[in-house]
């Protein structure tokens, strides 16, 4: 009976997720199509095509168990925390928050203008300094709590 409460809600949740993505694709769409110039409605329709392969690949991929996620966990974890705080934290988080909070702030009629993409990086790099090391603490905290239990299990 737990494990189907637990799919239930994974299923609720991934619907809720996809719901707000796609509610975010149709405001890129929306937003594109307003534009008159062709770099603006390039970039508003390239981050809709990219994030409608999310909800794609989300659809793709089956839930994994925690002993799968765990194990994952363990090859991911012998890189290294600065590693995974650089690629997942800053890469895979901070890169796509900058360009879409840039992108969406940028009037392309008058030009790219960089100086408003440094503005922000400041606190975009932070914030993927910080969600990277959030990630890790979790994940440790996961890794830690399954060992303790399989410790008093046996």
């Amino acid at each position: 009976m737990k494990s189907k409460k637990i799919t239930v809600r994974k299923k609720v949740t991934w619907f809720i997720n996809s719901l707000i993505i796609f509610l975010f694709i149709v405001l890129f769409l929306r937003e594109g199509l307003q534009k008159n110039d062709p770099v603006s409605l390039f970039f508003y329709f390239t981050v809709g095509v990219i994030l409608i392969s999310l909800i794609f690949k989300s659809l793709k991929n089956k839930p994994e168990t925690k002993e799968q996620r765990l194990e994952k966990w363990k090859l991911i974890r012998k890189r290294g925390v600065y590693y995974y705080i650089f690629t997942r934290g800053l890469l895979g988080y901070s890169v796509p928050i900058w360009l879409i909070a840039w992108g969406f702030d940028t009037d392309f009629s008058q030009g790219i203008m960089l100086s408003d993409l440094l503005e922000i990086s400041p606190f975009i790099i932070i914030f993927g300094l910080f969600s990277g090391w959030v990630q890790w603490s979790k994940r440790e905290e996961e890794l830690i709590e399954e060992n303790y239990k399989y410790k008093f299990q046996k």
